[in-house]
């Protein structure tokens, strides 16, 4: 099956490396070693940020081998990590260091340290009096040799019936990249309908259930939903669907069992309680049924107790099969590629590189991300007539930056959404390019603002022109858009030394600045025409005299650089006189 997305682990490292030094320079920790220490407690024990920035910065990080230390009231479980990092990722642990971590509970048992180690000493006695288990973690930036796993395996045997232990590696770190602010929760099921298989030594341990619409939504509650579907294809879109679903939440709730297809999930780890009925899950991550979720979390009736779902999780460690667990379940709706490849790691990093423009430009890497954002969020993004250029979306952005950087506006219109996102490469006349990743490999949130303001004013010049105008039919044609988009892209990567591209992004504040930038383009539109008739017809007939399909064939066929000579031509361009439109931008902007 196609659409399958796995990063390479050198992206992944990268990833989880940005990650760290946003941590170490949010929680000014001394060292990445400190920060990677924040992002395991944050990751695999899913604790808020200020309870693990309190504990790193008590008076003593790290003792006798404890780099964390947590007492999970909700889990009834003491959980003790020892933290290995190195920036290469080839970290390790010395033997020596692996025997003392094993003899930990009997330091804590007798308070065998000082300062921060006796704060533990106590919380560890108080658990313990009161019947918790305890979970030891090594977890490793690297990978540890045949003899650390033979001291580990002897080690391991000699725990008590109360003590487990798990060893997480490099593969399985870089496996949670991207999937930070985790959140442990428990779940009850329906009573005599659930089937659970956690036998020991299963590949893939297993639950399915059913669970009541309240359940989901109290889910929904305790975790960010951006967390929640971290690693669904898509966010909530609303629409249709959402609305049957509430509708039958209003009218007939207990039909929904029937009606609806359940929640699909995968987690780190569950523990299922017999006499509660009820599952502890840890790093719950709701890979199908999004829809469902958010619809039900934001149903404003009352969801009685009898209203139920079917639900499934499994416990999954392999990042790769975790993806094609994501992939698959969602096989049979209309998922497109861009939704399967939301997660890839160059759309998280252009993510991350946008929260320095919150509040003035959205980037939407996920069909319905922009609906997770709090109300009067959405309306700083929406608060004025340009609210349709401030929310950019992965699939029209790609376009956009393939005619305006790329100087390929003939493929705007004519390559399909699979082959943008995918491994394929395309023939160009630059040659065969990977046009994924020349559209978003160390793309800068500006690739694609820019584009974005000039086609949003080209959209506007639009409106106002009658098609019948020769100019008027190539705004009219998509496809004629792009090649304005081209044409203005290649113009203003001539004159670099302006530095319009600031200019035009703080223009975006001023209406009275935008719409004299209109009339910048709406007078570079008519010269472009002029240019695209010769090169057409030879001035023998308007572009009006096309019809509209016509015109969209003869540009398909990829006269952009005709164009472009052609426009420079009629500007009598050359030596260091400019373009007629640079003079006008540099005019306008100063």
């Amino acid at each position: 099956m196609t659409g399958v997305v796995t990063a390479t682990d050198d992206e992944l490292r990268d990833s989880l490396i940005n990650d760290l030094e946003q941590l170490k320079e949010t929680f000014e920790y001394p060292d990445l070693g400190r920060a990677f220490q924040h992002w395991v407690a944050d990751t695999v024990l899913g604790l808020p940020d200020s309870d693990i920035e309190d504990e790193l910065n008590g008076t003593l990080s790290s003792d006798h081998g404890i780099d964390y230390f947590n007492v999970d009231e909700d889990g009834h479980v003491v959980k003790i990590i020892q933290a290995k990092f190195s920036k290469d990722f080839e970290a390790s642990i010395p033997r020596g260091e692996i025997d003392a971590f094993f003899q930990i509970l009997d330091k804590l048992e007798h308070n065998l340290g000082r300062g921060h180690f006796e704060e533990r000493h106590k919380l560890y006695i108080d658990a313990k009096n009161r019947g918790f288990d305890v979970k030891l973690y090594i977890i490793v930036a690297g990978k540890l040799t045949d003899d650390n796993r033979q001291v580990i395996a002897l080690a391991e045997n000699k725990l008590p019936a109360n003590v487990t232990f798990e060893l997480l590696e490099r593969e399985y770190l870089l496996g949670l990249v991207g999937k930070r602010n985790s959140r442990t929760c428990t779940i009850k099921l329906v009573d005599g309908e659930s089937f659970i298989n956690a036998q020991s030594g299963d590949q893939v341990e297993k639950v399915v259930a059913s669970v009541s619409a309240k359940e989901l939504k109290n889910i929904y509650e305790l975790i960010p939903p951006t967390t929640l579907f971290s690693i669904n294809p898509r966010h909530f879109l609303g629409g249709t669907i959402s609305k049957g679903i509430d509708k039958t939440l209003h009218d007939d709730p207990q039909k929904i069992w029937h009606y609806n297809n359940g929640v699909s999930a995968v987690c780190d780890h569950f523990s299922y309680d017999r006499e509660s009925n009820t599952l502890t899950v840890e790093n719950l991550k709701i890979v199908n049924g999004c829809q469902t979720v958010t619809t039900i979390a934001k149903h404003k009736g009352i969801i009685s107790d009898d209203t139920t779902l079917l639900m499934r999780i499994s416990k999954v460690k392999d990042p790769d099969f975790l993806q094609k667990i994501s992939t698959y379940t969602n096989a049979q709706n209309a998922i497109h590629s861009s939704d399967q490849w939301s997660n890839h790691t160059s759309l998280t990093k252009l993510e991350k590189k946008f929260e320095s423009y919150r509040g003035k430009f959205f980037w939407e890497k996920k069909k319905g991300s922009f609906n997770f954002l709090e109300r009067e969020e959405q309306r700083q993004y929406r608060k004025n007539k340009l609210g349709k250029l401030r929310v950019i979306n992965n699939v029209t952005a790609a376009r956009l930056k393939m005619a305006f950087q790329l100087e390929l506006p003939h493929m705007s219109i004519k390559v399909g959404e699979k082959t943008i996102f995918s491994d394929d490469t395309v023939d160009t006349p630059n040659g065969h390019i990977r046009l994924f990743f020349e559209l978003y490999e160390h793309a800068d949130p500006k690739d694609f603002i820019i584009p974005n303001i000039f086609w949003y004013l080209l959209n506007r010049l639009k409106k106002k022109t009658d098609k019948t105008t020769s100019h008027g039919m190539l705004l009219h044609v998509q496809i004629g858009r792009y090649y304005i988009m081209s044409v203005i892209g290649k113009l203003l990567r001539d004159a670099t030394h302006y530095n319009f591209e600031n200019k035009i992004m703080n223009s975006v504040e001023s209406d009275l600045v935008l719409d004299k930038l209109e009339d910048k383009i709406e007078r570079l539109t008519k010269g472009l025409t002029v240019a695209l008739e010769t090169v057409l017809s030879n001035n023998e007939e308007h572009l009006k005299d096309y019809a509209p399909t016509g015109l969209r064939d003869k540009l398909k066929s990829d006269r952009f650089l005709q164009l472009y000579r052609q426009r420079q031509k009629d500007m009598n361009v050359h030596g260091h006189r400019q373009d007629l439109f640079i003079q006008d931008l540099e005019e306008l902007l100063g």
